[in-house]
C-alpha cells in the first residue's frame, strides 16, 4: 500500500511539473502513459495474459510521443509514427530474447 501511494504521488507530481514546465499536452500523455504502465500493463496484463508483451508494447512506445509533445506542443503524424515503430518492434524483440534465453 505504501509503494502504491508513493508511486501515485510521484506520478501526479511529475505530471504537474511537466505541465508547468513544458505544456499540458505532454503532461496529459505522461498521465495516460503512467496510468497505462502502472495500472493496465503492470498490475493487470503481466499477471493475466501472455499477450502482455503485445499490448504492453504501448507502454514503451509513449516516451518518444511525450518528448515530441514537449517540444512541439502537439501530437502529430510524426509522433504517431515514432509510437508505431516502437510498438510494432517490441513483441518480436522480446520474443527473440525469450527464445534465446530458453535455448
Amino acid at each position: 500500500d505504501d509503494a502504491l501511494g508513493f508511486s501515485i504521488f510521484t506520478s501526479l507530481l511529475a505530471v504537474m511539473m511537466m505541465g508547468l514546465a513544458t505544456n499540458w499536452v505532454a503532461a496529459g500523455l505522461l498521465a495516460f502513459a503512467s496510468f497505462f504502465y502502472g495500472g493496465i500493463y503492470t498490475m493487470w496484463l503481466k499477471r493475466r495474459t501472455a499477450q502482455n508483451i503485445v499490448i504492453g508494447g504501448a507502454a514503451g512506445a509513449f516516451p518518444p510521443m511525450i518528448g515530441w509533445a514537449m517540444v512541439t506542443g502537439d501530437i502529430s503524424i510524426e509522433s504517431v509514427l515514432l509510437f508505431s515503430i516502437i510498438f510494432f518492434w517490441t513483441p518480436p524483440h522480446f520474443w527473440a530474447l525469450a527464445l534465446f534465453a530458453n535455448s
